[in-house]
């Protein structure tokens, strides 16, 4: 009936014969709550251990990336490898909630940098074709990871309702209500906020927004008196620290220094060679070693460049 409501009123701008009043008007709309599914800083230790145990590293991944990002999780699930952008640190949402026109920036953290590097180095191997184009790839006739949803005794937070846990700790992190508006891509309310340029505050001020934010959340994995799991540390820390910080060391302003994130983004190349050799699908993989990684030049050199 909103639809209805909708066509009728625009359908009445170029057809004025139609009655005055909207039928719509008649109608007893039903109360309607907003969703209150949020996790706070206490559930959060819980819930990390929940996911290092889901098998598939990429749906492992997408849940991680959600609860990093505050994305919406249709606009993640249609991230292609091209959105991604590591020399300015910039994953870019195409077509989020009201269409392309809307289309914008998420700054990434180190911790969101990480999950993505992680992403390359698998999905490639488990998803030969898909893999080189979609961020999270699958068997889908689409190519892409359609459905998220998970069992609630599986993954007791999952979708939309990471996007509110995200909005709700930025609050707790004390990051500022506009601050929280430009990282979720929310309108500003209020005159004076709109004349605020979202892209000139990205580089520095947002992305430092958005390390602080992803700090605090991965701080939630160690609850009071525990220590987080093994197999949850051994995921987090797959990660080649060498290749990531010299990704991180590059200045993102400095539009001649390329030679970072292409050499990285080589290695991590390299890796996924080693990865098509030795590992399964679902395997928590470790970085390998700088001796394996010169074996592995030649393995590597058949594929498909990350960086173009």
């Amino acid at each position: 009936m909103r639809s209805f409501r909708a066509v009728y009123n625009h359908a009445r701008k170029t057809c004025r014969a139609l009655p005055a009043e909207n039928p719509s008007l008649a109608i007893d709309w039903n109360p309607e709550k907003r969703k209150d599914t949020a996790m706070g800083v206490a559930d959060l230790s819980a819930w990390f251990t929940q996911l290092a145990q889901i098998p598939n590293p990429i749906r492992r991944e997408f849940h991680l990336l959600m609860l990093l990002s505050g994305c919406r999780p249709e606009a993640l699930k249609n991230v292609r490898v091209e959105d991604l952008n590591l020399r300015e640190r910039l994953m870019h949402i195409r077509s989020p909630k009201g269409g392309t026109d809307k289309a914008f920036d998420i700054p990434l953290s180190r911790a969101m940098l990480e999950c993505i590097f992680r992403l390359r180095r698998i999905s490639p191997v488990i998803y030969p074709q898909s893999g080189r184009v979609w961020l999270f790839p699958s068997d889908s006739p689409s190519g892409h990871m359609e459905e998220h949803k998970e069992k609630r005794t599986v993954l007791s937070h999952w979708g939309n309702d990471l996007r509110q846990t995200y909005r709700t700790l930025a609050q707790a992190a004390e990051i500022s209500e506009v601050d929280i508006h430009l990282l979720m891509n929310h309108a500003l309310p209020g005159v004076n906020p709109g004349y605020i340029t979202r892209s000139k505050l990205m580089r520095d001020h947002l992305r430092s927004a958005q390390e602080k934010l992803s700090v605090f959340l991965l701080a939630g994995i160690v609850g009071r008196g525990r220590t987080a799991p093994a197999d949850l540390t051994r995921w987090l820390n797959s990660t080649s620290r060498t290749l990531l910080d010299d990704l991180m060391a590059v200045d993102p302003d400095v539009a001649r220094l390329k030679a970072g994130p292409r050499a990285a983004m080589r290695r991590l190349e390299v890796q996924a060679a080693r990865v098509a050799v030795h590992a399964l699908p679902g395997v928590l993989i470790d970085a390998p070693s700088r001796r394996a990684r010169r074996g592995w030049q030649t393995a590597s050199k058949g594929l498909p460049s990350l960086t173009e």
